[in-house]
């Protein structure tokens, strides 16, 4: 007769049926052969190597092993909830079904992630859910992002999970947080290049940081100078720079990145944008705005940034007025949206579209009340709040 295992070897044989490696995995079942009665007591722990193990025969084995402890019926119950893992990659858009999957993971989760935590492959299987909710189901974001601290704390030096949580934290506007991960990962990679430029576009984009971000840049630029995104991005940040040096340098780097690929249209953007903002020169900016175009004609960015300038420059309001709004079927932003109700409501005092235009607006906020996006300027946002201010007053 068998004798009663301790804690001590409970614990030990739980560790066994978890382990990564499968070795491990048979010397568990093995004990549990000699042990039958104790199956119960790492009922979990078989379920999740029913259901997770890669190794098809001894996937079998333990759901051989459930079923004959416990019957099919309890096995089918107890695995249901695990269901998301095989079905979710199939679907494409989020509907009911993707919320009973989560419903029905949600309530299995409590009992099993502790054990999930224990083997590193268990725990990067959240990264695949949360990959799925964050890139085809916006809806379901909160849950990406929880999904994704979970393999994190599982896997805590995989730069693929900090990554992807990373950036989604930056789109969720938790920018603090986003940073901390960047960082992480550039502690574990100093030279990861990717997590440079990342932090460089989350300090241009989301922070306004532009010194940040040219310091990003230019470590990103360093590790890969040959790179096409590193050294456009190095020169969108180096003419925004107070030392003159830096910006005719970067006034260089965009225009060798031209050169290595004029289809490349956030080259000409930023080239357009210096000419524009920098030296004034707005017979270049409005050349090549339009040669850029030329290459990209679809652009939503240099359409609209080209609609911006003649509204402020050539004064030219009917041809702003096309552009900007070709360009925002395309990318309804906070900027975007914003600008057009001051190009409506100043130049072309078209009110009824400025109210529709507020409505928009109004449902990028939860809170339904406009705030400033970091792109917009002091100016500019003065001149807004006058024309949201009419709106109020039922003008």
């Amino acid at each position: 007769m068998a004798k009663r295992l301790s804690l001590e070897e409970l614990n030990s044989l739980s560790r066994l049926l978890l382990s990564e490696d499968e070795v491990n995995i048979m010397l568990g079942l093995e004990l549990l052969k000699n042990n039958p009665r104790v199956t119960g007591m790492v009922r979990r722990e078989l379920i999740l190597v029913s259901f997770f193990c890669e190794d098809k025969a001894l996937q079998q084995q333990v759901i051989q092993l459930i079923i004959k402890s416990f019957g099919e019926k309890n096995y089918q119950k107890w695995t249901e909830g695990f269901d998301i893992f095989h079905q979710l990659p199939r679907l494409h858009r989020y509907s009911i079904q993707v919320q009973q999957l989560v419903a029905k993971f949600e309530n299995i989760r409590p009992d099993y992630e502790q054990f999930i935590l224990k083997n590193r492959f268990y725990s990067k299987r959240y990264h695949n859910i949360a990959y799925i909710l964050d890139n085809r189901m916006k809806s379901m974001l909160p849950k990406a992002k929880e999904y994704y601290y979970v393999a994190h704390i599982g896997n805590p030096k995989d730069t693929e999970v900090l990554f992807d949580l990373a950036y989604l934290l930056s789109e969720l506007n938790e920018n603090n947080a986003a940073i901390q991960y960047y960082e992480q990962i550039i502690s574990l990679e100093p030279k990861n290049a990717l997590a440079y430029c990342n932090l460089g576009n989350l300090y241009m984009d989301h922070l306004d940081d532009n010194p940040k971000a040219y310091e990003c840049f230019l470590e990103a630029y360093k590790l890969d100078p040959k790179d096409i995104v590193y050294i456009q991005n190095l020169g969108m940040a180096s003419i925004y720079m107070n030392d003159q040096d830096i910006v005719l340098k970067g006034k260089s780097l965009l225009e060798e990145a031209i050169t290595l690929d004029p289809h490349y249209s956030l080259s000409w953007n930023s080239l357009a944008n210096y000419y524009w903002t920098q030296a004034h020169d707005y017979e270049q900016a409005r050349a090549t705005y339009l040669k850029g175009l030329g290459y990209d004609k679809n652009n939503y960015l240099m359409l609209f940034n080209l609609g911006e300038f003649y509204a402020e420059i050539d004064k030219n309001y009917e041809e702003a007025y096309q552009l900007c709004k070709t360009a925002l079927k395309k990318d309804p932003s906070i900027y975007k949206l914003t600008y057009f109700i001051i190009l409506l409501g100043e130049f072309m005092q078209n009110w009824s579209e400025v109210h529709d235009y507020y409505k928009q607006l109004l449902k990028l906020f939860p809170d339904r009340a406009v705030k400033r996006d970091s792109s917009i300027t002091h100016e500019q946002w003065q001149r807004f709040l006058a024309i949201e201010q009419k709106l109020k007053k039922g003008s």
